[in-house]
């Protein structure tokens, strides 16, 4: 047989893809969407790890900032709880007289939550003087 007036010669299996090509192709692209997917569940947990340990921070911050203007005489232990965002912290303080030396206080704030079942916990320490 000839190719014709024109010349031209076709070939077979140049009109497209084939189905395993397909296939193969999304797959690929499957298994990069699952990646991402998982990516995306990791960041979204430490955000709200980072955003739960800022909190407890500022609630720890906040009661040292009470203690500054407290009379001396009236910083005692003591502990409270609070909810913000729907988690609940447990604030705790210690105070140890007459630590590092007379007339200073030695005042240590823990902070505790949970969050995805795990126990969390953050602590701020400060010492006061009698002024």
């Amino acid at each position: 047989m000839s190719c014709g007036v024109s010349g031209v010669v076709r070939r077979h299996g140049s009109r497209g893809f084939t189905l395993i090509e397909m296939m193969v192709a999304v797959l690929l692209i499957g298994v990069g969407l699952m990646g991402l997917a998982a990516l995306s569940t990791t960041v979204t947990r430490a955000n709200t790890q980072s955003s739960s340990l800022t909190t407890a921070s500022a609630i720890a911050q906040e009661r040292i900032e009470r203690f500054r203007v407290e009379p001396y005489t009236s910083i005692e232990p003591g502990s409270d709880t609070r909810r913000l965002d729907g988690v609940t912290y447990t604030r705790n303080w210690t105070v140890a007289t007459n630590d590092p030396v007379q007339g200073l206080k030695t005042i240590v704030v823990t902070v505790s939550w949970t969050s995805r079942g795990q126990g969390h916990q953050t602590s701020l320490r400060t010492i006061r003087g009698s002024r």
